[in-house]
């Protein structure tokens, strides 16, 4: 039972990352932001970090079931898929997968995908465009 509720949390961190890195790139791209909450957004940066590294440390370390050698989640994924599609191992193909639906719509090229060989990311953020249409044009 308490394995499970360790795995819970481990879930709900990495969501509350996600979102907040989510949050940190679309307020980036806004022009017309009030800066208070440009100052709320940027205070994230420092707690985003942090939890990027535990992340990368535990949960990218059972997912891709290998010890980090880099500090970041982002610098991981990046390191996979420099491998290029012509003989990917499974590593690759998780990374380019959770690269191209939750990390290239928000920030595009962040993980170089193009560069490395495979396709652009697909637009899994179209349902986000038609609720918010004028936040999201803003940066995607």
């Amino acid at each position: 039972m308490e394995f499970a509720l360790y795995m819970l949390d481990a879930v709900a961190l990495g969501v509350a990352f996600w979102m907040i890195w989510v949050a940190l790139n679309v307020a980036e791209g806004l022009k017309d932001v009030d800066w208070r909450w440009k100052i709320v957004f940027y205070a994230l940066v420092i707690p985003g970090l942090i939890i990027d590294a535990v992340f990368n440390g535990i949960i990218a370390t059972i997912l891709f079931w290998e010890l980090p050698r880099t500090a970041t989640l982002s610098q991981r994924l990046t390191g996979h898929v420099k491998n290029g599609p012509v003989n990917p191992v499974w590593r690759t193909r998780l990374a380019v997968y959770i690269a191209t639906t939750l990390v290239e719509p928000w920030a595009p090229g962040h993980i170089k995908l193009v560069r490395y060989g495979w396709p652009a990311a697909r637009d899994t953020a179209k349902w986000l465009k038609k609720l918010f249409p004028k936040i999201t044009n803003a940066r995607l």
